[in-house]
């Protein structure tokens, strides 16, 4: 009995040694994973404010205390966000005794309080943040460029849209700044003050015009100077500032339906340009005015928001409140949810439409399957009839069996096609000859189990989606200088996976148009200046639908139509019917994206909907390619000329 309690009492100690030692082990490794001499900082959006539909600028800091250069990736999972997965990477180099700064952007859906980018070297975790911030779904958010913290009190307590929409403000320096149009989305309105302006770099100015241009509302505010005065936004500031007088703000107070100012305020009067609306004054005294810049509104402001007696006027509020329900009702924006289950998701959805597999010839089944028929049977049944070996049927049949079962895999196998089979799906939104906005789907599948490779050009952001809940964990998203590169790792045959890629394009072209319309017709012309021809073409003008029908590049097509009554037909349907491409398999599928970007609420202006099939240049897939016919959709918004009849 001793013995078995001896025997007993070393088994307990060696599993209690074996735990001891693996908790021990696993101490250790979870202490390397965190450099004591690396320091690991971020910020979410701007000021943490940011919108979840979009693109979002996360700034990252890392400060490198010690003694060794240290060469890894900044790297973020997104694997608990169905259907995206994997992980996306930003390789990263920081010298010893140094601090890098560094911008990267992350689709704003994945930031939450599980959100954590860790800093890898050699597959090892360095340091780790937390990326969380405050969604503005549902909010308009500005952002306020100052060198006074104290300026965002000025848009305190603003509404739109008749109090219906809260304004969030968030106080940024100029550093704070993306250098791209996507990373500023996240934000309706920007408040530059002229004594931070001349700070911006560059690519900051490029990326600003760029975001008013797609639908951005930019004021250019301040006294000495205004930020209409630097030189990188005096040629689209709609006044010329000219001299600063002391004001009792009888103006002001008037717009705002506000009380008189309690004392002298300093304003900067200047001339209107021809193409500017003078908000507040006359054009050769303007203090307020905008001007229309692609589809966003520019608007200048002489006055400085901190000043005290503004902050302290019991109109302040109401003063801005007017102004930017003035300038947002001249808008003509109309983005939508990148991420959520109307964006991507649907747009996946659509590219599931691959090429189809071509079949070999009937004739050549019929054959076979006669002559095996004939071979297996009759001819089999004479052959040893004539012989008198029926018994050998019975190994015979089996083998002449495997054998023409073999020889049909192999040629299957023969005829299966090498290479990914690809399909593209997108919208491109047309902002002027010069500027797109690109967003798209590229599904790739392959009847070999493989590997795929997709890289996407400078100015671009991917991110890999599956078709299933779980990508695999090898899949990564590598951002580069150069563009974007998704690797997609241990793929089943015949299991999808897509590309999901946003950006800007510069070269694409636009529509050409001169359009007038009267009470009952509208004519004109419209020219195919894109790099693009279209099988559909449709014009939607206050909720009304013309059918242009298709358009090569460099052709031009005349319009001449009586704008008929069509209340009893539904806008979709009529855009339906403009539109055949949208009525089966893919277009059917993304028609929804058509009917939502084809508003027929603007005041001025006209849409132009086109149904193309050639891939703009978004994807670059890794070997041998077998392409569906892609399926884009592009927009544009044209302005039509009123005349009298």
């Amino acid at each position: 009995m001793a013995r078995r309690y001896t025997w007993m009492n070393r088994v307990l100690a060696i599993i209690v040694g074996v735990v001891i030692l693996f908790v021990s082990s696993g101490s250790v490794a979870l202490a390397s994973m965190q450099n004591p001499q690396l320091t690991l900082r971020s910020s979410v959006g701007f000021q943490s404010y940011y919108n979840p539909q979009t693109w979002v600028p996360v700034r990252i800091t890392v400060v490198n205390r010690g003694s060794a250069r240290l060469t890894g990736d900044l790297s973020f999972s997104i694997a608990h966000h169905a259907p995206f997965g994997g992980l996306l990477k930003w390789p990263l180099t920081v010298l010893p005794q140094s601090t890098v700064k560094t911008t990267i952007a992350i689709p704003g859906n994945m930031l939450n309080n599980h959100a954590v980018l860790s800093f890898v070297v050699n597959g090892v975790s360095q340091a780790l943040t937390r990326l969380a911030g405050v969604s503005t779904l549902g909010t308009s958010p500005t952002g306020m460029v100052s060198t006074t913290p104290q300026a965002v009190q000025s848009l305190a307590g603003v509404t739109l849209n008749s109090g219906a929409v809260q304004m969030v403000t968030a106080y940024l320096t100029p550093e704070q700044i993306p250098a791209h149009s996507m990373l500023l989305q996240s934000l309706s309105n920007l408040y530059l003050d002229g004594e931070v302006a001349s700070a911006l770099s560059t690519q900051q100015v490029h990326a600003i015009l760029d975001w008013v241009k797609a639908g951005g509302v930019l004021i250019l505010g301040g006294v000495q100077p205004n930020a209409g005065q630097t030189l990188p936004f005096q040629s689209v500031s709609p006044v010329t500032p000219q001299v600063v007088i002391d004001s009792k703000g009888t103006a002001l107070a008037t717009f705002a339906g506000a009380p008189p100012m309690s004392g002298p305020l300093p304003e900067l009067l200047g001339i209107a340009t021809s193409d500017s609306r003078v908000i507040i004054g006359d054009a050769k005294h303007a203090l307020v005015a905008d001007r229309a810049y692609g589809r966003g509104i520019i608007a200048y402001v002489g006055l400085n928001p901190a000043s005290p007696l503004l902050l302290s006027w019991a109109g302040n509020t109401m003063f801005y409140t007017a102004l930017f329900e003035a300038l947002h009702t001249q808008l003509a924006r109309a983005r939508f949810d990148l991420f959520g289950a109307s964006g991507s998701w649907s747009l996946v959805t659509a590219a599931e439409q691959f090429p189809q597999l071509h079949a070999p010839p009937l004739w050549l089944w019929a054959t076979i399957f006669l002559l095996y028929l004939f071979a297996a049977g009759p001819g089999l049944y004479v052959l040893l009839r004539r012989n008198r070996k029926h018994g050998r049927a019975w190994w015979i049949l089996p083998i002449l069996s495997v054998f023409v079962a073999g020889a049909i895999y192999e040629y299957g196998i023969l005829v299966r096609p090498n290479g990914i089979l690809t399909q593209s799906i997108g919208l491109i939104d047309i902002v002027d000859p010069h500027m797109a906005e690109a967003t798209g789907v590229e599904a790739l599948m392959s009847p070999q189990t493989r590997v795929y490779s997709v890289s996407t050009p400078s100015g671009t952001y991917a991110v890999p989606l599956s078709e299933s809940d779980v990508l695999p964990k090898q899949t990564t998203t590598t951002f580069l200088p150069s563009g974007s590169l998704l690797n997609f790792s241990e793929v089943r045959a015949w299991s999808g996976r897509y590309a999901f890629v946003a950006g800007v394009m510069r070269r694409f072209g636009a529509f050409k148009t001169t359009l007038y319309r009267t009470k009952n017709e509208i004519y004109g012309t419209v020219t195919n200046q894109t790099t693009s021809s279209y099988t559909d073409l449709a014009l939607v003008i206050h909720g009304k639908v013309i059918m242009l029908g298709s358009l090569r590049a460099g052709h031009t097509t005349y319009v001449q139509t009586v704008l008929t009554d069509s209340t009893k037909v539904p806008f979709a349907l009529q855009l339906a019917n403009a539109l055949p491409s949208s009525s089966s398999g893919v277009g059917r599928s993304i028609f929804e994206f058509v009917n939502e970007l084809a508003s027929p609420s603007l005041p001025s202006q006209a849409i132009l909907i086109g149904w193309s099939h050639v891939e703009p240049k978004l994807f670059y897939p890794d070997g041998a390619v077998l392409s569906a016919s892609p399926q884009w959709v592009v927009r544009e918004l044209v302005h039509v000329t009123k005349v009298a009849e």
